[in-house]
């Protein structure tokens, strides 16, 4: 898979009614996405997800230099793997 589009993406309401997800300060660029009214949470997850990546590889980090982790450290450290797999293409 190639790499995302770096951010940061933004959301705006468009003036044909629906939200839309840009990839630039400028709405008009040519990426971008459109979500219905209703899809508001969408749109502002999808336009958050690059830094929701790479706010969790660094809390992934974080878990890996802890010695001596508790259960729910690890289980932790294993989904923040997992979940940064999923978003990258990665097979892990």
């Amino acid at each position: 898979m190639s790499g995302h589009t770096p951010g940061p993406w933004r959301t705006s309401w468009s003036y044909a009614g629906c939200w839309l997800v840009y990839c630039s300060n400028d709405p008009s660029a040519s990426s971008h996405t459109h979500f219905s009214p209703e899809r508001e949470a969408d749109a502002r997850l999808i336009a958050a997800a690059p830094m929701l990546l790479e706010a969790l590889r660094k809390c992934a980090a974080q878990l890996e230099i802890i010695s001596g982790m508790v259960h729910d450290e690890r289980m932790a450290l294993i989904e923040a793997r997992a979940a940064i797999a999923a978003a990258t293409g990665e097979t892990k």
